[in-house]
């Protein structure tokens, strides 16, 4: 549904609104669970204040900036203790196909 949602969004929302109402019959808390999950994606998508405090803009390398997201990230968090963070990337090392952003910025 997620994935769904992600690609079609306004589109999606009969089809999984149906959906998530065929998960309740069958079971009634995941369907809420769900029905909670997709609200807060449409609130993401929609109204949700992004705030990017001091992200770098420039041309740094990519070990630079990456540091520079962790801390923007870190200042953002404890600025905004009851916020998410979320860190993303994919494999970017030329040398080492198993490195990936996202699991550096996580350690």
């Amino acid at each position: 549904m997620i994935s769904y949602y992600s690609t079609y969004q306004s589109t999606a929302k009969t089809d999984i609104q149906r959906l998530v109402e065929k998960l309740k019959a069958l079971n009634s808390t995941k369907g809420e669970e769900w029905e909670k999950i997709m609200k807060y994606g449409d609130y993401v998508n929609t109204d949700m204040n992004v705030n990017v405090d001091g992200l770098p803009n420039d041309d740094s390398t990519m070990k630079d900036e990456l540091v520079g997201r962790l801390q923007t990230a870190l200042a953002s968090a404890q600025k905004y203790p009851n916020a998410y963070v979320a860190v993303t990337g994919g494999g970017t090392a030329k040398n080492n196909p198993n490195a990936i952003e996202a699991d550096q910025m996580a350690a």
